[in-house]
């Protein structure tokens, strides 16, 4: 290795933290159960496709089903959610029960005991649960007064199920969906339909998750390996070294994970691998470099 190429990988890591840092953030395995706000397959769930954006360490699985009542959903919450390697489950359901009080006698007594008992199953399978309210409906059809008062009984008691320790966190949607009447969704964020939400409403709802629930989430890959390449990164963005020569730049910078990259003579996006568990190469370094360098050369391949 050159001396040139040294200095280069040096500055990089002194100025990073510890290679070995350990990663403290979260990766999030969770299955949404819901209706069709949540049912891919007929244009819902785009909320989970934001949160697989800003989160793309977690996975956010959809088993969302159009037109479902919450005692459907019960009927499929063992077969689709537990005995899996989740390790959350967001539930969010009830406007297809509120709206069939007369058709299938649904009562928000009948609702809270469906809720409940996935809530439960949930946590007794070992998973967190994330419970949402009934987003606001009222430009939908079949709303009336009478169904009005229920969703916001049923609303006030998901609300509860947080400080009596039921769920592990619960998010209002009204809030974020409505602008002035809590009943309607606000312009732009609702289907003509008055009850779906476009792919603006979305987007809001995925980041009003993002932010009261899943902002701890991981990032980037962890581990050794991915920890020196953010080394390099932040070396690249904070030095200019040797000659004028800077290292590539992040997203120019990966061509493989387990090597480190360096430019090479005038273009510095042509990356050149060295390995750099050489006991030779890290002569003439300081001993904090080495000591790195050394604690990373079983995985970079010396």
């Amino acid at each position: 290795m050159t001396a040139s190429r040294l200095s280069l990988l040096a500055a990089a890591l002194l100025l990073a933290p510890p290679v070995l840092a350990k990663e403290t953030r979260t990766r999030y395995r969770l299955v949404a159960m819901g209706d069709s706000l949540t049912d891919t397959r007929v244009g819902g769930g785009k909320f989970l496709a934001y949160l697989a954006k800003q989160c793309p360490q977690s996975r956010f699985e959809s088993k969302g089903k159009g037109g479902q009542m919450v005692n459907q959903m019960r009927r499929r919450f063992a077969r689709d959610v537990l005995g899996k390697d989740h390790s959350h489950v967001l539930v969010f359901g009830g406007v297809n029960d509120l709206y069939s009080d007369e058709t299938a006698g649904r009562t928000v007594a009948k609702i809270i005991g469906d809720l409940s008992a996935m809530y439960k199953a949930a946590r007794a399978g070992g998973l967190r649960v994330i419970a949402l309210t009934v987003a606001p409906w009222g430009g939908f059809k079949h709303f009336t007064p009478r169904r009005a008062e229920a969703t916001r009984q049923l609303n006030a008691w998901i609300l509860q199920q947080k400080a009596e320790g039921k769920v592990d966190a619960v998010l209002a949607t009204g809030p974020v969906l409505s602008c002035g009447d809590d009943d309607r969704l606000c312009a732009g964020l609702g289907s003509k339909d008055g009850l779906h939400l476009t792919d603006a409403g979305h987007e809001k709802l995925g980041e009003a998750l993002h932010r009261q629930v899943f902002s701890d989430c991981r990032l980037r890959q962890d581990g050794p390996e991915a920890q020196l390449g953010d080394a390099l990164d932040l070396g690249a963005r904070s030095a200019k070294l040797g000659g004028g020569v800077v290292l590539n730049p992040p997203s120019e910078r990966l061509k493989d994970r387990r090597l480190g990259v360096v430019p090479h003579g005038d273009d510095e996006r042509e990356p050149v691998p060295f390995h750099v568990g050489r006991v030779e190469a890290l002569e003439g370094l300081p001993l904090l470099v080495a000591q790195r360098i050394q604690g990373s050369a079983g995985l970079l391949g010396a």
